[in-house]
Formats: C-alpha cells, structure tokens, sequence
C-alpha cells in the first residue's frame, strides 16, 4: 500500500443543540444556546494529523434593530473539545506515538440584516 494514502474510518455522529432568544427592549434581543457535537473520529482511529474529539459549544449574542428595516448583530461562540488520548503507530517508522490533545476554539461573529 501507497504510504501517502491516507485511509480512516469515521462513525456516525449525532449533534445536539438549544438556543433562546430573550427581547430585553423593542430594538434588542438577546440570544445564547449550547450545544453538544460528537466527533466522527473514533478513539483507535484517531491521530495527530486528525486529533478530534466531542466538542461542546456555549453562544451568546444580540441583534440591535437600528430602524424597522435593518439590524445589526453580534455572536459569540466558545467549543470545548474533549481531551482526547492518540496513540498511532509511525508508518515510516518502528515506533509509536503516544499524546493527548485538547483543543478548543472561539468565534465572533458581526453581521447586518436589511430587510427590503
């Protein structure tokens, strides 16, 4: 087999999410969720090129109507990666690689709704 093919199983993965919107005024709304994402990397499949894991996600953000016909909105999210052990075998050598990650992310998020 080709060294430079890169062949990995995923399973089937599910992902769950809520949000709530709160309108604190006439022109302002408040929003914020969580959510679950499970990853589609399995433990034996997982590997430094590929560290991912279940991530967990918290959002809070607001939309300001400045007029009837335009909005402007702000978000932002956080995901928590699960740790997550790797242990793969060196194809190009006879060793083994042993880690664990974690990982996480942030994002923000600006936007404009204009209504025709």
């Amino acid at each position: 087999m080709d060294d430079s093919l890169l062949v990995r199983y995923r399973q089937q993965s599910v992902g769950l999410s809520v949000g709530a919107n709160y309108r604190l005024t006439r022109a302002l709304m408040l929003q914020g969720g969580v959510g679950f994402d499970q990853s589609p990397v399995t433990d034996s499949n997982r590997t430094f090129r590929v560290p991912d894991s279940d991530r967990y996600l918290v959002s809070v953000g607001g939309q300001y109507e400045i007029l009837p016909n335009l909005t402007l909105q702000a978000v932002y999210a956080h995901v928590f990666f699960a740790s997550a052990e790797i242990v793969s075998e060196a194809s190009t050598m006879s060793s083994i690689l042993i880690g664990k990650c974690a990982n996480s992310a942030d994002t923000v998020s600006l936007g404009v709704k204009y209504r025709f």
